[in-house]
């Protein structure tokens, strides 16, 4: 059975100012006013949610609690905030507009989206990703002048789903 809103709306309550689920009746190990939804999986950062014994990523129940229907898209994190659900924060997205909004990876050497060191030029070397392929920008002596670059390229082609940091 696909949860509906109606069947929702029976069990929790959503905030869209805050973003948080709360339960409307006791289940289980769940008391009425109690937050509904946990960080399941720490590592991804997404809250989850389990209702009538499925798993349910917060925001996605989060977009059919206000909306109606499950999104047929990706849902994107405009912050980057992987539970910061508050309605306002969410907004449809295709998978390739999802990962435009991602921050600088982890492991980067310069702490800068779209920025790396090239040492066979010993230049900052800055690419964008279009249409799934990657685009090169160009080289620079600064980091700064590649994040400046990197910020430019990503306004025009990511244009709503840049993120540069």
């Amino acid at each position: 059975m696909t949860l509906t809103r109606e069947r929702l709306k029976e069990i929790v309550r959503y905030c869209p100012e805050t973003g948080n689920f709360t339960w409307i009746m006791d289940r289980g190990g769940a008391w009425a006013g109690k937050n509904a939804g946990c960080r399941k999986n720490t590592k991804s950062g997404y809250v989850s949610i389990r209702i009538d014994t499925l798993l349910y990523r917060a925001h996605r129940v989060a977009w059919l609690y206000v909306h109606g229907e499950w999104p047929e898209l990706h849902i994107d994190h405009i912050n980057g905030v992987r539970d910061d659900n508050r309605i306002a924060n969410l907004r449809l997205a295709t998978q390739q507009q999802n990962l435009y909004n991602k921050g600088a990876a982890k492991n980067s050497k310069t702490g800068v989206k779209g920025v790396c060191w090239d040492s066979s030029t010993n230049r900052y070397q800055v690419k964008i990703a279009v249409n799934g392929r990657a685009k090169h920008i160009g080289r620079y002596d600064t980091v700064e002048e590649g994040a400046a670059a990197y910020a430019e390229a990503s306004r025009k082609y990511h244009g709503e789903f840049s993120r540069t940091a």
